[in-house]
């Protein structure tokens, strides 16, 4: 299992201050509807963090349930085709402890990154669970790059009590961050076996 289970810090030893938030965007008041996987909530996501944004706010809940997403990304299309949630600067994404992001098996598809946080700062992602499609099949059809957070570019990044597990290449990744990752405490990000 890849567990996340204190903190993990990217370019700082203490949380990041996001200031304090006067309000909480519930991602069910923009549509989100959980435990269905008749279609991915990305947009519900999206419009979420954007309403939170222009209202001032730096806040997005994720209530107890299970969230489908394709979370796609197609060949030299990274950027244009993403369908996961994108974090923007001074934000922070609470999921409830039994929320769960679950990826949608699409076959055929380079992969899918549930959760990226790209050229950012000041980002916390707490709680909940990054669950990815790996028990829905047994050999990776073109889906190595599938990945439950995706950090890269960025700056004081937290995670707090996050589980990402079922993903075919990370649960978690980083790269071209300020400085190396570190674990206050906790697991690895990635322990053999998952």
């Amino acid at each position: 299992r890849s567990i996340l289970q204190s903190v993990l810090v990217l370019g700082v030893s203490s949380f990041p201050n996001l200031g304090v938030c006067e309000c909480v965007v519930n991602v069910k008041d923009y549509g989100a509807i959980s435990n269905t996987a008749s279609s991915s909530q990305h947009g519900a996501f999206q419009a979420a963090i954007a309403a939170a944004l222009s209202d001032g706010c730096n806040a997005v809940y994720v209530p107890v349930g299970t969230y489908y997403l394709d979370g796609q990304v197609h060949f030299n299309h990274w950027r244009s085709n993403f369908q996961g949630i994108d974090l923007p600067s001074n934000f922070h994404l609470i999921l409830a402890p039994g929320a769960v992001l679950k990826a949608i098996h699409q076959p055929g598809n380079f992969g899918y990154i549930l959760i990226r946080a790209y050229n950012v700062h000041d980002v916390t992602i707490s709680g909940g669970t990054l669950l990815g499609e790996k028990d829905q099949h047994y050999v990776p059809d073109f889906a190595e790059n599938c990945i439950g957070l995706d950090i890269r570019g960025s700056r004081r990044v937290t995670v707090e009590d996050l589980t990402s597990v079922q993903h075919w290449a990370y649960g978690a990744y980083t790269s071209r961050c300020e400085s190396s990752p570190s674990i206050v405490s906790g697991e690895a990000l990635c322990p053999p076996g998952d």
